[in-house]
């Protein structure tokens, strides 16, 4: 029987001859004339057009892009640290990235943000206190040959177990041990430092199983769970800490649906309950509750104690998750502004129409600590 053998065979066997007559060793000291191949299990060699089937070596994935060879492994000092400081976006400070390649920074979460500071609530505030306390704590191990300068830098994230009643408070002064919580994935980053500036890889240039982080944003009592695709960090980075530190991912649309319009939903509810007669919740009921134009407030407002449009029930009323998400100026606001998703997977389209992501951008410092 004949066999075509593929050109990939041929052109191995060719770049791993010395010289056309090379012979091939069969055992016992026997070898085979060039162009022949040994039987092992019968000890002869037949012409290779002639062997029998036999299994042929793998033949090499011509789709594969071959390994960089040029980027170093990222080896060198481990170094720890903890956020001493979380920031919120505003309009001085944005904390914007371009996730989808069109040019133009993103970050949504900011212009949610400035509404709700615009209505007169201190945002800021409580997350100072929630990071003072340690119940809101973000862990970052840096692997690089330097902190100057470094072809190739490893980052990994974490969140530290939030601190318990009558738990101290850290120090944030490089003494610090925070605990990562049993069963918590790892965030994965891979960048580079130039001149003291710690990049990771871009949104744009991440693979389809980018790299994702849980993060719980405390906003006035209540949290703001975000899970985070495409994640990037940036800041400068010195032995004694990280200083103008950003950290930017996107929350997919169907967790906006099913964690951030609940979670913001709850925030409003608290927010009336918590001052019924103050001008706050004022404003609250009259941008979410609309017993006449909306479904969902017309059948929640059957229930006189769920109802917030008279005051003296707002101390048990409620603002649904429909009334968020239906609500013409709300809804806009939290609506996705990005298109890099296909399905779970990380595909940005620039400028794309299908927007399917939420854009977030928070800002961050860090001290030494240990983990």
């Amino acid at each position: 029987m004949r066999h075509t053998v593929p050109p990939w065979l041929l052109l191995s066997l060719f770049a791993c001859s010395k010289a056309p007559d090379v012979e091939t060793e069969c055992g016992e000291g026997r070898a085979c004339p060039a162009g022949q191949i040994c039987l092992a299990a019968e000890g002869r060699c037949v012409p290779l057009a002639d062997a029998p089937d036999l299994p042929l070596p793998e033949a090499p994935d011509l789709h594969q892009a071959p390994a960089d060879l040029s980027m170093p492994a990222c080896t060198g000092e481990r170094r720890q640290y903890a956020s001493s400081a979380l920031v919120l976006p505003t309009s001085t400070q944005r904390f914007e990235i371009d996730f989808d390649g069109d040019g133009r920074p993103d970050n949504q979460l900011r212009r949610i943000l400035s509404t709700l500071t615009g209505l007169g609530l201190d945002l800021q505030t409580p997350v100072d206190m929630a990071v003072r306390d340690g119940l809101v704590v973000a862990l970052m191990a840096l692997e690089a040959p330097g902190l100057r300068d470094a072809a190739c830098a490893s980052v990994r994230l974490n969140t530290a177990t939030p601190a318990g009643p009558g738990d101290p408070r850290p120090r944030y002064d490089g003494t610090d041990r925070f605990k990562v919580p049993a069963g918590q994935p790892t965030t994965h980053l891979e960048g580079t430092i130039a001149a003291g500036q710690l990049n990771t890889t871009g949104p744009t240039r991440l693979p389809e199983n980018a790299p994702r982080l849980e993060l719980r944003l405390p906003l006035l009592g209540a949290e703001l769970p975000l899970t985070l695709y495409g994640v990037h960090v940036q800041g400068t980075v010195l032995v004694a800490g990280i200083s103008q530190g950003e950290i930017h991912g996107v929350i997919h649309k169907d967790d906006v649906d099913q964690q951030v319009i609940p979670a913001l939903a709850n925030l409003a509810t608290q927010l009336i309950r918590s001052d019924p007669l103050s001008p706050m919740a004022d404003t609250l009921v009259r941008l979410l509750e609309d017993p006449v134009g909306n479904a969902a407030s017309r059948a929640k407002c059957m229930v006189a104690a769920d109802c917030c449009q008279k005051p003296e029930h707002r101390k048990t009323c409620k603002i649904l998750p429909d009334e968020v998400r239906t609500n013409p100026i709300v809804g806009n606001l939290i609506a996705p502004d990005v298109q890099v998703f296909s399905g779970r997977l990380w595909k940005p389209v620039p400028g794309g129409r299908d927007r399917n992501g939420l854009s977030v951008g928070l800002g961050f410092a860090a001290v030494p600590a240990s983990f």
